[in-house]
């Protein structure tokens, strides 16, 4: 999740909150642990999309990150012809 913490509405301190709670599913008896991540961007919006590599559009980004992350997890017989 990326969220900047200069916000409207102060969104950011409920995903601190989130942040809390999600990551206190690594104790035992507490999970499944969830496995994601939050990025905060100091005085950003609300609508902060990250740490996004100057040039790359945003779309073309997180189309990558997706990817990545569905073939972290695939089967190992999936079929991942659309790579």
């Amino acid at each position: 999740m990326t969220t900047g913490t200069k916000g409207t509405f102060y969104l950011d301190a409920a995903a601190h909150r989130m942040e809390q709670f999600l990551e206190s599913t690594k104790q035992p008896g507490k999970g499944p642990y969830y496995g994601g991540s939050f990025d905060f961007g100091h005085n950003e919006p609300h609508c902060y999309p990250g740490k996004i590599p100057e040039g790359v559009p945003d779309v073309t980004y997180f189309v990558r990150v997706f990817a990545d992350y569905i073939k972290s997890i695939a089967p190992k017989s999936a079929d991942l012809g659309w790579q």
